[in-house]
């Protein structure tokens, strides 16, 4: 198939996860679809295409991590303590004035 035509289906990412968490691998989840299926052309998708997905899914819940907890600290700081002075604070009101 196209890669364009090839999508997992959200009941499969599901299944793939939960197989994760009880630590099996992402290959051997694809593995078990595939032959739930009858095999590689009846499922429709490739073991890169569930890699892609679970990825992008994994994009989408992207918290920022250590550029977010210390966006956070500032903001306790500049909150709480009045000579703190932080550039991004600056910026985002600007952005902020900006968009409207």
């Amino acid at each position: 198939m196209l890669p364009s035509h090839r999508e997992v289906y959200e009941e499969d990412i599901l299944f793939v996860k939960q197989l994760r968490e009880l630590g099996i691998g992402i290959a051997d989840a694809y593995r078990v679809l595939k032959k739930q299926a009858g095999g590689s052309p009846s499922l429709g998708y490739g073991l890169r295409d569930v890699y892609n997905k679970l990825s992008q899914l994994k994009d989408r819940t992207f918290d920022g991590g250590d550029a977010h907890s210390l966006i956070e600290i500032f903001n306790r700081y500049f909150k709480y303590e009045d000579n703190f002075f932080s550039a991004f604070v600056f910026l985002f009101s600007f952005l902020d004035i900006l968009q409207g």
